[in-house]
């Protein structure tokens, strides 16, 4: 949960000094850095290819003298399953106190 800072110290240190009689209450802040280092290893595995013609195909020809050339185009279509995974090592955190 996050806390607004303003809201916060209205709370913890109000107008009037948050004294009362002989007790005066005071909250500090000290603003700090955390860092925690995270590995990410991913896998992957490819399942079972399909390929699929889609439509007719196309058919160039050459010119042709001693022998004859032809261009043939199909367009298809490729469904490639890719399952994929990933596995995390947390290191120990850090704390650095600013002032």
């Amino acid at each position: 949960m996050m806390i607004d800072k303003e809201s916060f110290r209205r709370h913890h240190n109000p107008p009037h000094g948050g004294c009362d009689g002989p007790v005066c209450t005071r909250v500090v802040e000290q603003a700090a850095e955390v860092s925690t280092p995270i590995e990410i290893i991913p896998t992957a595995r490819v399942g079972e290819i399909v390929a699929e013609c889609v439509g007719h195909p196309h058919i160039e020809h050459d010119k042709c003298r001693d022998s004859c050339f032809v261009t043939i185009t199909q367009k298809i279509s490729v469904r490639i399953p890719v399952e994929y995974h990933v596995d995390t090592e947390v290191g120990e955190s850090v704390v650095i106190c600013l002032s």
